[in-house]
């Protein structure tokens, strides 16, 4: 048995304390944080949990709406991003990544309408 708890950040566990997969939560304001990016994960499933408030994603080339008691699963290499947030209430969910790998986010251009690949973090 494995009990893991956060440490400030927004992760519970993942490959830093030996957890094969990661949790963690995101809590989205009134807006999206510049940093969200389009990306994809090579190896796995990443799972959102939607908890609270209502939003939006894009999921290579399709709009999805997030809202509470949703869950949105993202296959291995589809792109994505969080495109907008509502004002009026804070967006929260847990993210699951069914497998937790060192340098696992690969970076797109939005731009580019085939998401060419620019980098790997």
């Amino acid at each position: 048995m494995q009990v893991y708890q956060n440490t400030g950040n927004r992760w519970f566990c993942g490959h830093w304390n030996k957890s094969p997969i990661e949790v963690g939560y995101c809590h989205y304001f009134q807006e999206v944080p510049a940093g969200e990016v389009y990306h994809s994960h090579q190896d796995f499933c990443e799972y959102y949990v939607v908890l609270q408030g209502y939003g939006t994603i894009k999921i290579e080339d399709t709009t999805f709406a997030l809202e509470p008691n949703t869950v949105m699963m993202i296959e291995p290499n589809e792109r994505h991003r969080i495109l907008s947030v509502d004002s009026e209430e804070a967006l929260i969910f847990v993210v699951v990544k069914s497998k937790s790998v060192p340098n696992n986010k690969v970076l797109h251009k939005e731009e580019d309408a085939k998401f060419l690949q620019i980098q790997t973090v």
